[in-house]
C-alpha cells in the first residue's frame, strides 16, 4: 500500500525561532515527517524541510500559524509515492454529545465550558448524537446543550449579570478530518460542518462498546489457549 507524500518546506521569520522550532520539529515527529533540512539565518529566521504523508499535513497549517503566532509561512509540493509510514496518532480525548434536539442556549453552554472546548456557539441547532465539544478528559460526556434557565420570581445580584462565553472552537472540513475519530462522522451541508457520532443513540454506542469488549475478551482467551 502506497500513500502520497508531499515535501513540507516550513519558512517562517522566527522572533524567537528557538521556540518555535521545538514546537515545530515535534509536531511533525507525531505526524510522521522527516526532517530533511534545517536552515538558521542571522537575522533570526529558520528554514525547516520536511518530508511527510499527506495525510500528516491536513488540518496541520492553522497549527502552524498558531505555533508561529502568525509569523510563519508553509508551502508544500507533491514529491512522489511511498509505502504507509504507519498510524498518525489522534487526540485521545474524549467528546461532549448532545443527548437532546433543538437550539443551544447561553445558560447550558456556560455550564459545559468549564468541562471541555465547545465546538457550537448560542441558538444553533444540535440534535441527539451530535458532538458539540470536546471534554478535558478522557471518555465521552452526554450533555444538555439545550437546557433553559428556570424563570421565577426572585431576583438576585447574580442572576441579572451578563453571561459571557468563551468563542467556539469552529473547524474547518480539513481540520475536521484530521480531528474526527474512530466513533466518529463528519456531517456537511451547504451551511455547516458538524461532528457526529456514528451512533447517533446513547444506548446504541454502549451496545457497540460492549460488543467491542466481548470480541477482544474473547480474541485475548483463543490467545490464552494457544499459548
Amino acid at each position: 500500500m502506497s500513500t502520497p507524500l508531499p515535501s513540507l518546506p516550513l519558512s517562517g521569520r522566527l522572533a524567537f525561532h528557538q521556540d518555535f522550532t521545538g514546537a515545530i520539529i515535534e509536531r511533525m515527529a507525531e505526524r510522521k515527517g522527516e526532517m530533511q533540512a534545517f536552515d538558521q539565518a542571522d537575522s533570526g529566521s529558520a528554514r525547516l524541510v520536511f518530508h511527510v504523508p499527506t495525510r500528516g499535513l491536513l488540518g496541520y497549517r492553522s497549527e502552524f500559524v498558531n505555533s508561529t503566532r502568525g509569523t510563519g509561512t508553509m508551502n508544500t509540493r507533491f514529491l512522489h509515492y511511498a509505502p504507509v509510514s504507519g498510524l498518525i496518532a489522534k487526540n485521545n480525548k474524549g467528546a461532549l454529545v448532545s443527548m437532546t434536539q433543538g437550539d443551544t442556549s447561553v445558560y447550558a453552554l456556560s455550564y459545559l465550558e468549564p468541562r471541555g472546548t465547545l465546538f457550537v456557539t448560542p441558538q444553533m441547532k444540535v440534535y441527539e448524537g451530535m458532538v458539540v465539544g470536546e471534554s478535558s478528559k478522557e471518555g465521552d460526556i452526554e450533555t444538555n446543550p439545550t437546557k433553559k434557565k428556570e424563570l421565577n420570581n426572585i431576583r438576585t445580584q447574580n442572576s441579572e449579570g451578563i453571561t459571557k462565553l468563551v468563542p467556539p472552537l469552529l473547524r474547518t472540513l480539513e481540520e475536521m478530518i484530521a480531528y474526527c475519530r474512530d466513533d466518529e462522522q463528519i456531517e456537511v451541508t451547504p451551511k455547516s460542518v458538524r461532528l457526529r457520532k456514528a451512533d447517533l443513540t446513547k444506548q446504541g454506542r454502549k451496545m457497540k462498546k460492549r460488543s467491542a469488549a466481548s470480541v477482544t475478551a474473547g480474541a485475548r482467551i483463543l490467545d490464552a489457549d494457544d499459548e
